[in-house]
């Protein structure tokens, strides 16, 4: 298995690649989508599903024309279906911005336990949105936008909580030291190091 970054769209978001031999699966699609094909031409493989760690738009603006172009499904959790749907109105009501025509429905809803294959497991971390998800695989953790190696996600969209955020990242640094934390934005870093900063909090 090799995990793939690609640091997409605006808000530079990071999509990875989870290669499997010749599968693959799409995470966190948040724009440039000539770019996510590209890079799965390169890698020569096929991609199996998309799946989103939770609904922010930025994490989602690729998955409609990603989805129709492989003909994929598209998975997340359930608990972000209305986060999903309120995307377009929540945008333009704060941004002024219109979104292009975004993904409004789900192939599959995924909760704590499922498998992307037997190599991944999805583990529930909800806090930065009701569905958030993180991706565990042999050394590594796929978190979203739960934390990242300079701090942790914001609570203060709409389903955000700040109780249920500071629970799931405990469940994160729960894990070996030299696991890999790979988040939704900035670089990779490790439990380790997020155990150390979060001392400081």
């Amino acid at each position: 298995m090799k995990i793939h970054r690609l640091t997409v769209g605006p808000f530079h978001t990071n999509c990875y690649i989870i290669q499997i031999n010749e599968h693959c699966f799409i995470v966190d699609p948040g724009g440039d989508v000539d770019r996510i094909i590209n890079k799965i031409y390169h890698l020569r493989c096929t991609p199996l599903a998309i799946v989103a760690t939770h609904a922010h738009f930025d994490h989602i603006l690729g998955a409609k024309p990603l989805k129709e172009r492989f003909n994929i499904p598209f998975w997340m959790h359930r608990e972000d279906l209305p986060v999903l749907l309120a995307q377009p109105a929540f945008v333009k009501h704060f941004w002024g911005i219109e979104l292009p025509d975004t993904i409004d429905s789900v192939d599959r809803f995924l909760d704590e336990g499922d498998a992307l294959n037997t190599g991944v497991k999805v583990i529930h971390t909800p806090g930065h949105s009701p569905g958030s998800i993180t991706l565990a695989g042999d050394g590594f953790l796929i978190v979203g936008d739960v934390i990242f190696k300079d701090g942790y996600g914001r609570t203060d969209l709409p389903g955000g909580n700040e109780s249920l955020l500071f629970r799931s990242i405990s469940r994160i640094l729960s894990y070996p030291d030299n696991t890999s934390v790979l988040p939704g934005h900035g670089e990779v870093t490790t439990v380790g190091y997020l155990r150390k900063i979060t001392d400081l909090w």
